[in-house]
Order: structure tokens, then sequence, then C-alpha cells
């Protein structure tokens, strides 16, 4: 299950008729990665983020990351990468295609590491849920704070 990848394509007719998105514009990003962890939060940044990559013709890489490999952060059960591929498709419908990658360790961590892999060029999120982990350090904080890449925090 580490590092598992699925590709998905849109096979919408918008998602398959060559026009002026299907190429990034000059000084937009070409690679956008959106950390999916199952919650309400992150089903709007990965809708956001679906839509980002849509418009500027970018690649869009959705990444969940769960603690241990039993249990996923958001929910509580066991991930299944077809699972979350499925849930990503049900979000970004009629937004393009996009590759789900399922991985395991600590989020924030994660996240930065698949970035700087992908060589991604923004890196999309939601809101924390709960107000007491900010004072904790939230994902979305640590990253906003460390990660080399610009994050796109969405409420």
């Amino acid at each position: 299950m580490e590092g598992e990848v699925i590709p998905m394509a849109d096979s919408s007719a918008a998602a398959q008729q060559p026009d002026a998105l299907s190429t990034a514009r000059p000084g937009g990003p070409s690679v956008v990665l959106a950390g999916y962890d199952r919650t309400d939060a992150s089903s709007h940044a990965l809708s956001y983020a679906a839509g980002l990559a849509a418009r500027v013709g970018a690649r869009l890489v959705v990444l969940n990351v769960t603690e241990s490999p039993a249990t996923d952060y958001g929910t509580g059960v066991r991930v299944c990468v077809d699972d979350v591929a499925q849930e990503v498709q049900q979000v970004i419908a009629g937004c393009g295609g996009c590759e789900v990658t399922v991985d395991v360790g600590d989020p924030a961590g994660v996240i930065q590491r698949i970035a700087s892999q992908l060589r991604a060029d923004v890196i999309v999120v939601g809101q924390s849920r709960h107000r007491w982990t900010h004072l904790l350090g939230s994902v979305p904080g640590r990253l906003a704070r460390h990660a080399e890449q610009p994050v796109l925090i969405v409420p």
C-alpha cells in the first residue's frame, strides 16, 4: 500500500477535447499536489486543486497520508487505495484526470517529501478541523512554515 499510485483519467468530453487548457500557461503551476485525508475540509481543498489544475492544464496528484498502515487519519478505518480513488473521482467529477497516491507516515513530512519528489509547484490542503490543533501544530500550519513550495490552505 505504501506509495501506491493509481492514475485516473476523466472520461468526460471536456477532458478529451484538446484546447487552450491542455498545456500549462507560462508561469502557472505544472504540478498541483492536493493533500486529501477524507474530511470535508480536504474535499473542499481537493475541489479547488482540481479546478486550478484543470484551468491551467497542470498535472493533479492527490495524496492521502495515513499515520499507520491500518487506519485513516480522517475516518479511523483501514485505507484502501481503490476506496480513496473512488472518493476522489466523486469529488473532482468533470475537472479532468488525476493520480491518487496513498502513503504512510507523518502527514506533513510525507506531503513535503512527495512535493519535493514531484517538483510540485503548489501544495493545496484543507484547513484543520479543530481549533486546538493550531496550538499543537496542524498539518496545514506545519506545511505553511516548512514546505519549500507555496501552500494554499482552503477553508
